[in-house]
This record gives C-alpha cells, sequence and structure tokens, in this order.
C-alpha cells in the first residue's frame, strides 16, 4: 500500500467498511501496522482470509484517501 495518513486510513476504515469484524481487521493491519499473520492471530482468522480481506478492500480504502 503506498504510504498513507494513518489517520486519514481510520477514517476510510469507520467510513466505508461495513462488517465491523473486517474493520477490526483492516484497523490492526493499515492502522496498528501488524502483520498479516499478527491480524491472523489476534482476529483468529486465518493468515489466507486476513489476505484476502485486505486485497479486497485495499482499492476501495485507497480510492477515499
Amino acid at each position: 500500500m503506498p504510504n498513507y495518513n494513518r489517520k486519514a486510513m481510520l477514517e476510510a476504515i469507520d467510513d466505508y467498511v461495513v462488517n465491523p469484524r473486517y474493520r477490526d481487521v483492516l484497523r490492526l493491519k493499515y492502522y496498528e501496522g501488524m502483520t498479516h499473520e499478527q491480524v491472523a492471530e489476534a482476529t483468529h482468522y486465518s493468515t489466507q482470509h486476513v489476505k484476502s480481506i485486505c486485497k479486497d478492500y485495499k482499492d476501495i480504502l485507497i480510492s477515499h484517501l
């Protein structure tokens, strides 16, 4: 993901991600800076599922920064 303002990213996540569990994943990854593996451990999702969530929302979030 390109360089971005963390506060703007948090606002985009809160405004454009409806599923609260997915918001948690994206906050941990893009606001807290955790790795996919760390996010997976914290959320009890598989690493592949975390990667999939991040991939699915990446373009949406970038377009709102």
